[in-house]
């Protein structure tokens, strides 16, 4: 048998405080209330490698991935460091890990008329900034990908689908066409949610040699982000899976969570959402009442039981050899271009909601205010240097198992679109993975607007997502022709 896989894990908690990842302010962390961990896992048949490293973190930059596959090659030349996917589960409660970036997200020479961003709160001595926690925490993801690599053994998988409602579409729209990111369902002129969701959940387990499962890889339509405004560091739900999981079959037991295509998805169901501000009560998922530690746990259950439960399903057709291929493919995506008259309409904007400020001296928090039209400014002029965007994609076969990562916060339209063009008997969608290139809306989020479909969103739009579609789809298409 020349199959061997091997799996590790490792908790790569900063023991500091720090600057919380996602949303525009600044978010000190005030303790940890679930650790944050780095899964791994590791396979190798005939000379061939896949390995997939999942981090609790909201999303892996260029430089944390460049630095993970340095320290990987210093500890363990055996590795070929392009046969690694990194991503993360896209939580908004772990540590920035960004180089020193401006305020507000946008540099200052694309702001007019002496604009600029000052900060408003004080960062503790003791916090540690995006290099401090990149270094930390790439050297602790390094070393898990070493430890599952030595671990390799000869091993057993089996491979399942099972079901769990997790993801909502985020995404409102109205009856004049436009779109709203967690828009009012409760709204006279509220029409449809814009997008579907995806229950779907994609399960790869690992047996050892006695046949005692010992891991799984699974693959779930939606960020981490039920608690993604509290100022502590948590795992989120994919920690109260793990938790539900680990009761059921030991703590050793290594479960590498795997965000699909869920750039318009999040763990709220907009038509039931429960507000504050609503006249009527609404029963629903406990985890509708967003930023409460309740709604994670309720998700790690449903998850969790599912996984537990579709074990029976792997055992029954469990197998230990595998024909593994791994390529990388580097894209070069158009850039979403923005015309004259949209800068023009976009500066004039941007002086207009200055002006509402009283000061040119503006806050982070005022700067998301303005984001959109900022982003716009920034583009039009990148836009003059460059036509274009390159992003890493992974497309590997494992069996009869395809994975396909992106680096994009990715609708889900566009994932459904490769899973159903796919020859392979399951596809494993990874988002947000080999670096971060913002959303990849679809044309009608683009048409509708908003957060999520903006130009200052992403890099590119619907037809870069064409442009992922047609070369994921070729390139698991040519892997499965005469094999």
């Amino acid at each position: 048998m020349s199959l061997k896989i091997g799996l590790s894990k490792i908790d790569f908690t900063p023991p500091a405080p720090v600057s919380l990842s996602g949303q525009f302010r600044l978010r000190v962390s005030e303790g940890v209330e679930s650790p944050l961990m780095a899964k791994v896992f590791a396979a190798e048949a005939n000379g061939e490698q896949l390995i997939i490293c999942a981090c609790d973190l909201g999303g892996v930059i260029n430089e944390f991935c460049n630095d993970v596959r340095r320290k990987v090659s210093e500890l363990c030349s055996d590795i070929d460091t392009d046969k690694i996917i990194i991503s993360a589960t896209h939580i908004h409660t772990g540590p920035d890990t960004y180089p020193k970036r401006p305020l507000g997200f946008i540099e200052q020479k694309y702001l007019p008329d002496g604009v600029h961003v000052v900060a408003n709160e004080e960062i503790p001595p003791e916090m540690w900034d995006g290099n401090k926690c990149r270094d930390y925490v790439s050297t602790c993801a390094a070393k898990a990908i070493v430890d599952a690599w030595k671990k390799r053994d000869e091993c057993y998988f089996g491979a399942a689908f099972g079901r769990a409602v997790v993801g909502h579409c985020r995404r409102a729209i109205y009856d004049d066409g436009s779109a709203l990111l967690f828009g009012r369902s409760q709204r006279p002129d509220f029409f449809d949610i814009e997008a579907t969701n995806d229950s779907g959940v994609e399960l790869l387990y690992v047996f050892d040699k006695n046949k005692r499962p010992i891991g799984a890889l699974a693959n779930v339509a939606c960020p981490a982000q039920v608690v993604e405004d509290m100022k502590v560091m948590s795992s989120d739900y994919w920690g109260k899976v793990r938790d539900w999981v680990h009761r059921e079959l030991g703590d050793d037991f290594v479960l590498v969570g795997l965000c699909s295509a869920a750039g318009d998805q999040c763990p709220v169901e907009l038509v039931r959402r429960q507000r504050g501000t609503d006249p009527y009560y609404r029963r629903s998922d406990s985890y509708q009442m967003e930023n409460q530690f309740e709604g994670a746990y309720e998700i790690g259950k449903r998850l969790g039981r599912e996984i537990v439960e579709r074990i029976p399903e792997a055992e029954a057709i469990m197998k230990n050899d595998a024909l593994i291929i791994n390529e990388t493919v580097n894209i070069d995506f158009p850039l979403r271009r923005v015309s004259e008259a949209e800068y023009e309409e976009a500066l004039a904007k941007l002086r207009a909601k200055v002006e509402t400020f009283g000061t040119k001296a503006i806050t982070p928090g005022q700067m998301s205010d303005i984001y959109i039209y900022a982003g716009s400014i920034k583009r039009y002029f990148v836009q003059k240097e460059t036509n274009s965007v390159r992003g890493r994609v992974h497309i590997a076969r494992f069996d009869d198992i395809a994975f396909a990562s992106n680096p994009f916060e990715l609708f889900i339209a566009f994932g459904n679109r490769i899973r159903a063009m796919s020859p392979a008997a399951q596809t494993f969608l990874i988002q947000l993975a080999d670096g971060t290139l913002g959303y990849l809306p679809t044309k009608r989020a683009q048409e509708g607007g908003h957060y999520s479909a903006y130009v200052s969103s992403g890099n590119t739009d619907y037809e870069g997502g064409n442009l992922l579609v047609y070369k994921t789809i070729d390139t698991i298409m040519k892997m499965w022709d005469n094999k």
